[in-house]
């Protein structure tokens, strides 16, 4: 599957941008599917309907529609009859805005294990927002202009013998707005009011790194530093699950995503995860989706 971490390559944190300033400029096609290396979430404008894959999944969306990416999923934008502004980010970039407001440390707002891709903001909100984004998209453009032509201006106005905040400071407040508006946000801070919520985004994480070192219950017990009751205590409180299930399915989305890249061999994923063989990874897969994964592959017409 291929990567794309343009992001990194325009040499920025953040970015904002429309759908349509894309088409036919990177490469792959951002209407075919392919895996992100960076958070996106995209404003979705105009009346027409049409389909945002996320890892396999096609999620229908509209004039106020608001689809979120994290990287190491899997999508592809509808390629027809929408339009879209997009705010796309890198991790760096959502830790310093959360050392910025405390009240966004450790929240989880943009884990795609906390909740569904899709979301959907109120007209006033939708307006807000896309005015910060506005506000955002000028700074990345006065940062640009400042750094091809250094004489133009300084990161750090000086006024009354003191420095003033630096552009690069006010994109970040700006961001940190954005983030407190949308509605994952607010999801999540009911979640936080459930107890042991750190500790369930402590242990989604390390099950998102460490799944195919290890699918064992126990060893994230350990690690999160939590008994086999307490742990479980937390999963069903928060997502109604058990552990075991949700390291199961974190495992199976993972390799659903290798599926979708038809280079990919079933044997190197079973091998990839654990599995030992190719007909151990079918029982599991199978358990879960009732198909074999080369079923389920040949299945699945990623492209329409």
């Amino acid at each position: 599957m291929v990567r794309i971490d343009y992001i990194a390559r325009h040499g920025t944190d953040v970015d904002v941008f429309t759908l349509s300033s894309i088409a036919g400029v990177e490469d792959p096609s951002p209407f075919e599917p392919h895996e992100l290396g960076f958070h996106i979430v995209a404003f979705y404008k105009g009346e027409a309907v049409a389909g945002h894959w996320v890892d396999g999944v096609l999620y229908p969306v509209k004039r106020g529609a608001v689809m979120s990416v994290a990287p190491g999923q899997v999508h592809a934008f509808p390629q027809c009859g929408v339009e879209a502004t997009i705010v796309a980010f890198t991790t760096q970039a959502l830790g310093a805005a959360q050392l910025l407001s405390g009240s966004l440390a450790s929240t989880g707002v943009f884990s795609p294990w906390l909740q569904s891709p899709l979301g959907e903001l109120s007209d006033g909100a939708e307006a807000l927002a896309l005015n910060l984004l506005t506000g955002i998209e000028l700074e990345i453009r006065r940062e640009s202009a400042l750094r091809a032509c250094p004489t133009a201006g300084s990161l750090s106005d000086v006024s009354n013998g003191q420095a003033g905040p630096r552009r690069q400071d006010v994109l970040l407040h700006l961001f940190v707005a954005w983030v407190l508006l949308s509605g994952r946000y607010r999801v999540v801070q009911r979640k936080r009011e459930i107890p042991g919520f750190e500790h369930l985004i402590r242990f989604l994480n390390l099950v998102d790194e460490r799944c195919a070192q290890t699918r064992n219950a126990q060893d994230y017990e350990r690690w999160v530093g939590l008994s086999t009751r307490q742990l479980r205590r937390v999963c069903q409180d928060h997502l109604g699950r058990t552990p075991k299930a949700i390291i199961n399915g974190i495992v199976l989305l993972k390799i659903q995503r290798l599926l979708l890249a038809p280079e990919t061999s079933i044997k190197a994923i079973a091998l990839d995860f654990g599995f030992g063989d190719h007909s151990s990874l079918s029982r599991f897969f199978r358990r879960y989706t009732g198909s074999s994964p080369a079923a389920w592959r040949s299945s699945l017409e990623v492209w329409s």
